[in-house]
C-alpha cells in the first residue's frame, strides 16, 4: 500500500511539512484578526469623522447665515443713516430756530433787568 510506496524520512518530512504549514495558518489567522481589528477601528475613527465634518459643516453654514445677516444689518443701517442726516437746510433751520431762542432769551433777559 502507501506505506510500501513512501519512506519513513519522506512521510517524516511530510509531518513536518504539514506542521509548518499549521504554524504559518495559525499565524495568518492572528494577522487576519490584527487586521479585522484594525479595520473596524479604522471604521469607527471615519464615523467619528464623518460626524465631525457634519458639525462643522452645520456650524459654517449657520456663521454664513449669521454673515448675511450682519451684512443685510449693515445695509440697512447705511441706508438708514444716509437717508436720516439732516440735509443743509434742516441744518439751517435749526440754526435759525436755535437763534430765535437765544433772541428770545436776550430779550426776556433785558426785560428783567
Amino acid at each position: 500500500m502507501i506505506q510500501e510506496q513512501v519512506s519513513v524520512d519522506e512521510f517524516k518530512a511530510f509531518v513536518v511539512y504539514v506542521q509548518e504549514l499549521e504554524k504559518e495558518n495559525e499565524a495568518l489567522e492572528r494577522e487576519n484578526v490584527a487586521l479585522k481589528d484594525a479595520l473596524e477601528d479604522t471604521r469607527e475613527r471615519v464615523l467619528t469623522l464623518e460626524n465631525l465634518i457634519k458639525i462643522k459643516d452645520e456650524e459654517i453654514r449657520l456663521r454664513d447665515e449669521e454673515n448675511l445677516l450682519l451684512r443685510q444689518q449693515v445695509t440697512e443701517y447705511k441706508f438708514l443713516y444716509e437717508n436720516t442726516r439732516p440735509s443743509a437746510f434742516d441744518k439751517a433751520a435749526n440754526i435759525g430756530i436755535g437763534a430765535g431762542v437765544a433772541a428770545v432769551l436776550y430779550f426776556l433777559v433785558q426785560l428783567a433787568n
